[in-house]
């Protein structure tokens, strides 16, 4: 009962499905019906979310010129050119036009349970133990008791909890992945309004080893004081390169060692370049000039491998098959789990907040029903 890494790959691959949208974290399968309501299209579905519908005429015009394009791909995969796939990106958002987080869709609908106790702002020290058992954990020096442990820091936090807590698990920090991306900034001719979303239209297009490897991000502003300033982002998606999250020092205040080491696969040195030259074919088309000048940019290997950074999607850090098991409990160890981005043991072709709140759901059924056939959850209680 859980998800395997080929399953992951499989499952939440980004499809387009019969819709004139390319949705990027769309899941073929059948999910709960919260997850449901935030995977609102642009088609238009009923719900409490809505996805937001491509707006200025900058984002009409990425569209326009990219659904254009025709990049050759390898012609071992059996075809040599293909179609790019242009959208918008699906936003999660309520009828008022907000955007809609986690917290908003799970928490704040929780918050009066009588089995709810929030700490906020509190730095975990370590997780406590008797045996190879967790207990609870160490917060600001105060010993809080808990007969199950679940750890959702992340993919750089959550092994170095781990880390700093002396879990020996084999492999915890080991494996980090994510996405690797190479911006070329563009000076606008006109500011864009800070007070809208930075990013509503995406690119996805085939790389060297099959569809949907690559991906053009264009982000409107990225800095409120120069709203003039706009960025699109090449990224591969299929990545081979793995780095590692290790402890800087024993203590929580200091943060942990973080080395993606990117392109050290030579695999993703080429789906890289795929995706800048993609880019480049973008940013040279007159279109753009309607937008804004390009600014310079040192296309080098050396330049590349200087300028290309995370998409902040890391994942593989606690990853099934290796620190835990296909319920998310830690391997060698009894009453601790961890619940987030870092027990993939593949990094998804797709944006990965929608795929880690889907893992979400499927840990939390998979662990209530344990605890419940166990006896150890109390049914009188919410979510009993």
């Amino acid at each position: 009962p859980g998800v395997t890494g080929e399953e992951l790959d499989r499952l939440l691959i980004a499809k387009r499905a019969q819709s004139p949208v390319s949705v990027l974290t769309s899941v073929p399968v059948s999910i709960p019906e919260r997850l449901a309501r935030a995977l609102c299209f642009e088609a238009g579905v009923e719900g409490n979310l809505r996805a937001e519908h491509l707006p200025r005429e900058s984002r009409r015009a990425l569209v326009t010129m990219t659904t254009s394009m025709r990049l050759p791909v390898a012609e071992s995969r059996g075809y040599t050119y293909a179609e790019v796939t242009a959208g918008g990106v699906p936003l999660t958002r309520d009828r008022a036009g907000h955007r809609v987080s986690v917290n908003d869709a799970y928490l704040e609908p929780a918050r009066a349970r009588p089995n709810l106790i929030m700490h906020g702002d509190s730095l975990v020290e370590r997780i406590l133990f008797e045996g190879r058992r967790a207990v609870g954990v160490l917060v600001a020096g105060r010993e809080v008791s808990a007969d199950l442990v679940v750890v959702c820091a992340g993919a750089i936090h959550s092994p170095a909890l781990l880390l700093r807590s002396h879990v020996d698990t084999p492999g915890i920090g080991d494996g980090l992945c994510d996405h690797p991306s190479f911006p070329i900034t563009i000076l606008r001719h006109e500011p864009a309004d800070p007070r809208r979303l930075p990013i509503a239209t995406v690119v996805q297009l085939p790389g060297a080893e099959g569809p949907d490897d690559l991906q053009l991000l264009p982000i409107d502003h990225v800095d409120l004081q120069h709203p003039e300033v706009a960025v699109v982002m090449a990224a591969a998606m299929r990545v081979h390169s793995r780095g590692t999250v290790r402890l800087a020092a024993d203590g929580p205040h200091v943060g942990p060692l973080v080395d993606f080491d990117m392109l050290s696969d030579d695999r993703d040195v080429v789906a890289i370049g795929l995706a800048i030259d993609a880019l480049e074919r973008l940013v040279d088309d007159p279109r753009l000039a309607a937008i804004g000048s390009v600014l310079p940019y040192d296309r080098s290997e050396a330049g590349i491998r200087a300028a290309v950074g995370d998409y902040v999607h890391a994942v593989g850090t606690c990853a099934m098959g290796r620190v835990v098991d296909t319920a998310g409990r830690v391997v060698g160890y009894d009453d601790l789990m961890v619940c987030d981005a870092s027990v993939m043991p593949v990094l998804p072709r797709a944006n990965t907040h929608l795929p880690t709140v889907m893992l979400a759901e499927r840990l939390a059924e998979v662990t209530l029903e344990r605890l419940r056939s166990s006896g150890r959850l109390d049914a009188s209680l919410p979510g009993g």
